[in-house]
């Protein structure tokens, strides 16, 4: 069974944050996924930051491997 992450992991990962990384880690070796609220909350957080652009690369290089659950990026990535 996938876990699911929510915005605070991934924000908190992102950031460099010892225990989100270490804990998302050691995760890697199980399914994760994503919903599709939650990548629409990251789009959210990264387009209202200093550096929009540098926050979407990071972000959606993060969301490279894991799974998004109702994956339609262009209808949330709009949203945001």
């Amino acid at each position: 069974m996938p876990y699911i992450l929510d915005a605070d992991w991934i924000i908190h990962s992102l950031a460099g944050q010892s225990r989100a990384v270490t804990t998302l880690r050691q995760l890697l070796t199980e399914r994760l996924a994503v919903s599709l609220v939650t990548v629409g909350e990251i789009y959210e957080v990264a387009f209202n930051s200093v550096n929009p652009e540098a926050h979407l690369a990071s972000f959606r290089r993060f969301l490279a491997p894991i799974r998004i659950v109702n994956r339609n990026e262009g209808i949330i990535e709009r949203f945001a």
